[in-house]
């Protein structure tokens, strides 16, 4: 299902999704979150992350802030099915253009407007973050860098589940680049297969199956209560 929330009060919008957030997680309490912004989102991870093939098959929900702007175009290509999809994607935005909301309403999807305007006393907001960062230092097995990111990270208010994300897709980028015949082939735009043909690099396959399988084992196991999610995604960082 797709939702389109928007509004001239951008924290109420926000706050609107996460109220329909909310409610996801008490039908599914091991529902994946998937988070994209302005300052923290890829057109790749975002094709993969809407119509492509998740690490764990399981059903998940995804938040898209203010992206219709720089990936409206992607959005359109793939409204349709997004509808009728059972995950869960909330479109947060400010003043949508009509043919926006048409589109989306028309796709079958809802849209839901937000009434109410900030006052000119804002809350100042915390400086964004890069989460693919984390990621990137992570593939160069550079683990004091990586630790120092994750610890921002966490220092900024983002959750351990939103970095966990980021290695998942950095892991399993790097597994398809050395298995592939043709890594050409996946479609990755030229930045993203060079930087990851380097940092592939660094690691042996078995090395990268063990980390995706302990991705996996963690995720689960917290989910259990076997294990501390924090604690044990710094201790695979710090063990890089």
């Amino acid at each position: 299902m797709i939702y389109l929330i928007y509004g001239p009060d951008r924290r109420k919008a926000q706050a609107a999704a996460e109220a329909l957030l909310a409610a996801e997680f008490k039908k599914f309490p091991e529902l994946a979150v998937f988070r994209f912004s302005v300052d923290d989102y890829s057109l790749e991870r975002l094709e993969e992350v809407c119509v492509g093939q998740t690490l764990f098959a399981q059903k998940f929900a995804v938040v898209l802030d203010g992206l219709w702007a720089s990936a409206g175009e992607l959005f359109s290509r793939y409204l349709s099915d997004l509808s009728v999809s059972s995950n869960l994607y909330l479109l947060v935005e400010e003043a949508p253009e009509p043919d926006v909301l048409e589109q989306v309403s028309t796709a079958g999807g809802e849209v839901k407007k937000v009434a109410g305007r900030e006052t000119s006393k804002s809350v100042e907001r915390t400086p964004s973050f890069n989460l693919f960062a984390v990621g990137d230092a992570l593939a160069e097995r550079d683990r004091r860098r990586a630790w120092v990111l994750f610890q921002t990270a966490l220092a900024r208010g983002l959750a351990p589940e939103e970095i966990f994300w980021k290695l998942v897709w950095k892991i399993k980028t790097l597994l398809l680049v050395q298995t592939a015949a043709d890594p050409v082939a996946l479609g990755f735009k030229p930045f993203v297969l060079q930087q990851s043909r380097r940092h592939s690099r660094n690691f042996k396959l078995t090395e990268l199956k063990q980390l995706s399988a302990r991705l996996v084992a963690l995720w689960h196991d917290s989910r259990r209560g076997l294990t501390d999610f924090e604690l044990g995604l710094e201790r695979l960082i710090l063990e890089i």
